[in-house]
């Protein structure tokens, strides 16, 4: 048995339902007679129906890692170190093993302490704009 596809319209109120019941707290799909009609609609067109505050928190370490500056730095060495990845496998692997090595002797994390961390974290001008994705719910607006 086969179901017609749910025209355009169709997927466009359903997506619009359930952002209004994710916004609302509510479960995606209501007690309906066509309740599992519903759910086809809403997954075919393309609506996260999970929600809740694991949701939230992914949205908000989205926006902050959008914005953060390792980011940049991870975008402009990954092709970089493809291409190194792909002439030079067992030297990467060799660089890798070292990199770990030298971390797990070091220990640099102990340099640090959790007092400079909070600081740090407090004068980032980021922290801002999280505490007001946590309180809205969704990333913060991007600047223009």
């Amino acid at each position: 048995m086969t179901t017609a596809r749910p025209s355009a319209v169709e997927r466009l109120a359903a997506s619009r339902q359930a952002i209004v019941r994710d916004m609302n707290g509510e479960d995606p799909v209501s007690d309906n007679a066509d309740g599992e009609e519903s759910k086809d609609v809403i997954r075919e067109s393309g609506v996260n129906a999970s929600s809740g505050s694991w949701g939230l928190v992914k949205q908000v370490a989205a926006s902050w890692w959008r914005s953060h500056p390792a980011q940049l730095a991870l975008d402009v060495a990954t092709p970089m170190m493809q291409g190194i990845a792909e002439r030079h496998p067992v030297k990467m692997l060799g660089i890798a093993a070292a990199t770990g090595s030298a971390l797990v002797l070091l220990r640099p994390w102990r340099l640090i302490s959790v007092t400079g961390v909070a600081l740090a974290l407090l004068k980032s001008t980021e922290l801002s704009g999280v505490v007001q994705s946590m309180l809205r719910g969704g990333p913060p607006d991007r600047p223009r």
